[in-house]
């Protein structure tokens, strides 16, 4: 890397319940199915790994708990916990076999992304600065990779607010006449009662080039941002040198973009990656 150039990681949050059910989730605010925390704290909750045979009432299996349920696996002392986006493991169900299925679901979800996050703990460099988006799902990933360290929060880098369809998916959707226009046009259209395109993109862009230029006087050379696909698309398809579709700079939950930014062009107006290569 030469001199004044800064590398800045572009981290989407891991999965939240309705990621997993492939809900659009913009200011809706839930937290991450999985969260590493002290075996201590889980001690009069935990559920034995593989067990068969759940009690719900017996693991508080209602909707609005606000803590975690279920220990679904357990590594060098820390435990992977499940539960779901309003706080319970698994408030939808309505049956012992319905139950078992989310169960297992959310088990394997959730070791997915602790496996993300071994992994990125190992691969990634240390950050000298943290910036997030508000939203309990950024927070909660930053803490999981970045354990410890300072958050700068930052409010005009929360997800876009999906409007009409906000917490629902394709299914739910499919035969609403807006929805089905809105496919059609690709998302030209922009959300249906949701936040317009311009205004989405104004306040991230100025807020990120507000960053850089912040990062660039202190001198920084790492810098990460733990914010939302839509967010890391937008700036992607804004400030790349390859010149894709937006959606095709979507990433996978816990997965993002490393870009290195040349000072003395950025400097100069020329807002450009000189480089970008998939986490």
């Amino acid at each position: 890397m030469g001199d004044g150039d800064m590398e800045v990681y572009l981290i989407r949050h891991l999965k939240t319940k309705g990621n997993m059910e492939g809900r659009y989730i913009g200011s809706t605010d839930e937290s991450l199915i999985c969260t590493l925390v002290d075996a201590e704290k889980l001690r009069m909750q935990t559920v034995t790994a593989g067990s068969d045979m759940v009690d719900r009432a017996s693991h508080g299996c209602t909707a609005g708990a606000e803590t975690v349920k279920c220990q679904a696996a357990m590594k060098d002392g820390a435990c992977l916990a499940v539960r779901d986006g309003d706080g319970s493991l698994c408030g939808g169900c309505t049956s012992c076999g319905d139950y078992a299925a989310e169960r297992e679901r959310l088990a394997a979800c959730a070791k997915e992304s602790f496996d993300i996050v071994k992994r990125s703990r190992e691969t990634l460099p240390d950050m000298e600065v943290l910036v997030v988006s508000p939203m309990k799902r950024c927070r909660e990933t930053a803490e999981l990779l970045f354990p410890g360290m300072r958050q700068e929060v930052c409010e005009d880098l929360r997800e876009m607010h999906f409007g009409l369809f906000e917490n629902h998916n394709h299914e739910e959707l499919k035969d609403i006449p807006e929805y089905r226009q809105w496919i059609e046009s690709r998302g030209k259209d922009g959300f249906p009662g949701g936040e317009a395109q311009e205004e989405f993109m104004g306040r991230c862009k100025s807020s990120f080039c507000g960053y850089v230029e912040q990062f660039q006087k202190e001198g920084k050379e790492n810098v990460a941002f733990v914010v939302h696909g839509g967010v890391i698309m937008l700036l992607m398809a804004v400030f790349s040198k390859e010149e894709k579709d937006l959606y095709d700079w979507q990433v996978e939950n816990g997965s993002g973009y490393k870009v290195r930014i040349d000072e003395a062009k950025w400097k100069e107006g020329d807002f450009i990656f000189e480089k970008n290569e998939l986490l």
